[in-house]
């Protein structure tokens, strides 16, 4: 019975066109900037959760007072992607879902439409919130080589 499930399961991903199975994987390889700062968490971040950091990705028009909150995808170190943070928007750093992750190295896209990926790396420590905070005027981050 068994090898009758297995044998469908695998003639339904041979029909649909299914040619790898598993999470959302990525190449990160190539020239992409690292961007982002890193400044503690406030005491009632570090009182719910020591043993992560967070991510926190904002763009804008310089000095302008509206902000954006991108969506965008995280991925680790070898292109498995690890979240994804929905588009948000808000007047400052109140209405802005700072994502949590375990410590470590990180690959970010933002979802971009019309104007193509975007694409950099961050670290994210524990215990502190790394920001990126992308004020040129296109809302894009800047290109570093």
């Amino acid at each position: 019975m068994k090898s009758c499930l297995a044998t469908a399961l695998l003639a339904l991903g041979a029909l649909s066109g299914c040619s790898t199975w598993g999470p959302e994987r990525i190449d990160t390889t190539g020239g992409h900037p690292v961007l982002g700062a890193t400044q503690p968490m406030t005491p009632a971040a570090l009182d719910a959760e020591v043993d992560t950091g967070r991510l926190l990705v904002k763009t804008g028009a310089a000095g302008g007072s509206a902000v954006a909150y991108p969506g965008y995808k995280v991925y680790d170190q070898s292109g498995l992607k690890v979240a994804h943070q929905a588009v948000q928007t808000g007047n400052g750093t109140e209405g802005a879902a700072e994502l949590k992750l375990a410590p470590g190295r990180y690959f970010v896209r933002l979802d971009a439409p019309g104007q193509g990926p975007r694409e950099f790396w961050v670290t994210v420590e524990r215990a502190k919130v790394t920001r990126i905070d992308n004020n040129t005027r296109n809302g894009t981050p800047p290109t570093v080589r």
